[in-house]
């Protein structure tokens, strides 16, 4: 459904083509950068649109760092709410293209049933100013694993506006692509060798009494039946450890037999959020010691830090927008925009990875992610431990 105002439409034409000349030059200067490196696997050519093909096919999934998108599907918003719901530069298909693997997708549904994209009560458009549906997002993904079939890409589905409806318009569409074998199907944590060419659910699909059993798929092996589920589900997602500032647990064990610990506190002033994000990397409880503990009991654990924050003081909200000069004084630490949390936290990412450059991240998901974080976030997965010294100091 296209957007009927003439003036909208030429603003955002004007800005997308804006932002397509800095693509353009952006993957240009790329391409003369994508170099072969001396890695703990061996002499690899690593570039992002195929970074996992570099990588042995036995790595578990939770044991990778995996670059991700926080509301990968807000690009293009509506004219006059980019401060509160845009969180990207690029497409979904421009992310992939820049090693992005981890999509956090908000999905809502409309009264015919169909599934598009949206962030909270905002909706999400695509290059050609149309509404964007859950099956754009994924025709993208589908074409370039055809091209890349070395990668995976890692799902986390939610619906932005609690409605049954969409909860299960959302879960049928799931299931139709698990059937058709587009997304991973077992019973167990998979080797990313499973899982080349395909999808990999984390479902925040909330489905009231409905049992768990009822939801996950089963299959039959002579007269046994076994449960394998095509999704973990992590409905409950926890924002995070309040009293260390760290990841905390959402799901354990389960059909995949595995521990998930998320970090999500995005309702935080920027420092006070950033020290969530320092700790679920490198504090006493970071990621890297979960994974270790979980090894220790016999279960793989998924590690997923979310780095994105829009901390909302309404009182300052009101005034952003009532006022035409408040934002030449507003109180920058009360009141902070997606793009605000990014230009603060981001940079602190990238020195942090450049002064690790093997730090394991986990599931590492940001605002406005561009080339170079997703790159420095995945290139923590080639360096050897012993030998930082092959010429990979951060930010190609």
């Amino acid at each position: 459904m296209k957007r009927n105002t003439f003036i909208g439409k030429t603003i955002s034409r004007l800005a997308a083509a804006a932002v397509s000349a800095v693509m353009i030059a952006s993957s240009l200067s790329f391409s003369a950068s994508a170099q072969t490196f001396d890695t703990k696997y061996g002499t690899e050519e690593i570039e992002s649109s195929s970074w996992m093909g570099a990588l042995p096919d036995d790595i578990k999934i939770s044991d990778m760092s995996i670059p991700g998108a926080h509301d990968a599907s807000t690009r293009n918003v509506i004219i006059g709410m980019g401060h509160f719901a845009q969180t990207q530069y690029f497409y979904i298909n421009e992310l992939l293209e820049i090693g992005v693997r981890y999509f956090d997708l908000r999905v809502c549904c409309d009264d015919n049933g169909e599934l598009y994209m949206c962030h909270g009560k905002v909706n999400c458009y695509n290059c050609a100013d149309c509404r964007m549906t859950l099956g754009d997002v994924f025709a993208q993904m589908r074409n370039f694993l055809r091209d890349n079939p070395s990668e995976t890409i890692l799902l986390q589905v939610k619906c932005d506006r609690y409605d049954n409806n969409a909860q299960n318009e959302t879960w049928n569409f799931l299931k139709d692509m698990a059937d058709g074998g587009e997304l991973y199907y077992g019973d167990h944590v998979p080797t990313l060798g499973e899982v080349r060419g395909k999808m990999y659910l984390f479902s925040r699909l909330d489905f009231g009494e409905t049992t768990q059993k009822d939801k996950f798929m089963t299959f039959e092996d002579g007269n046994i039946f076994k449960f394998r589920s095509w999704g973990i589900d992590v409905h409950n997602f926890s924002g995070g450890n309040t009293e260390e500032k760290t990841l905390d647990e959402t799901a354990y064990g389960g059909v995949h037999n595995c521990v998930v610990n998320t970090e999500d506190m995005y309702d935080v002033p920027k420092a006070e959020k950033w020290e969530y994000v320092y700790n679920s990397l490198v504090g006493p409880h970071n990621a890297a010691y979960y994974s270790d503990a979980g090894k220790d009991v016999g279960l793989d654990t998924f590690n997923i830090i979310y780095a994105s924050m829009s901390y909302q003081n309404w009182y300052e909200v009101a005034l952003r927008v009532i006022h035409p000069f408040y934002n030449l004084f507003s109180d920058k630490e009360a009141m902070v925009w997606p793009k605000e949390g990014a230009d603060y936290i981001n940079p602190k990412l990238r020195a942090l990875l450049e002064h690790n450059p093997t730090l394991y991240t986990g599931c590492l998901v940001c605002d406005y992610i561009d080339r170079s974080l997703s790159q420095d976030i995945y290139m923590t997965n080639f360096i050897d431990p012993a030998d930082c010294s092959f010429g990979y100091t951060g930010s190609w």
